[in-house]
């Protein structure tokens, strides 16, 4: 019986020798598995981080780009700011000088108006002034000499030659008609 017991207590010891070995079995699969996902993990940590030191870098260059936009931002802001004064100050001189020139123009063509309205009546009086034809004795208006190219009304003889600095080639055939009735006579 007592070797019975042995036996048995020798078995049972084997038995739980064998769990034991498949327990340590399955503990180290499952410690390998640990392992392996601990691995994984740590990489996936480490990848992270680095992506993680990316970001912050990007972080950091943004961070210092907006700075410098910033600033430059305010400095344009400045300078329109203090370009602003000078061109607002120009603009009002500019109208300021344009009303007065406007003022000076309107006067100007008020006394333009004026001047001419007093030469065209001198024009006008003058138009109505009266030559006399050497050939027939009779009185022409100005008018009707300077609007019938210069002849006398009555004879035809030319009284008036307009537009000629020099005698025309036709007064010279006027100077003729002019003297043969001199000669007639």
């Amino acid at each position: 019986m007592l070797v019975e017991a042995l036996r048995q207590e020798i078995h049972q010891a084997n038995a739980k020798h064998l769990i034991l070995v498949s327990e340590i079995a399955l503990s180290a699969s499952h410690l390998s598995t640990v392992s392996e996902d601990r691995d994984v993990a740590v990489n996936e940590a480490r990848a992270l981080r680095a992506a993680l030191e990316e970001v912050e870098l990007e972080l950091s260059t943004t961070k210092m780009r907006s700075a410098i936009g910033h600033r430059r931002v305010a400095h344009i802001r400045q300078f329109v700011s203090m370009s602003k004064q000078p061109l607002l100050k120009g603009k009002r001189t500019s109208l300021d000088s344009y009303d007065e020139q406007l003022g000076a123009l309107t006067d100007h063509l008020c006394q333009m108006q004026q001047l001419v309205e007093e030469k065209e009546g001198l024009v006008n009086q003058t138009l109505e002034h009266r030559i006399y034809c050497g050939r027939c004795g009779c009185w022409n208006q100005l008018k009707s000499l300077v609007s019938g190219g210069g002849q006398c009304s009555l004879c035809g003889g030319r009284v008036l030659v307009l537009g000629w600095v020099e005698e025309p080639p036709d007064a010279v055939a006027d100077e003729e008609t002019a003297s043969q009735p001199n000669q007639s006579s």
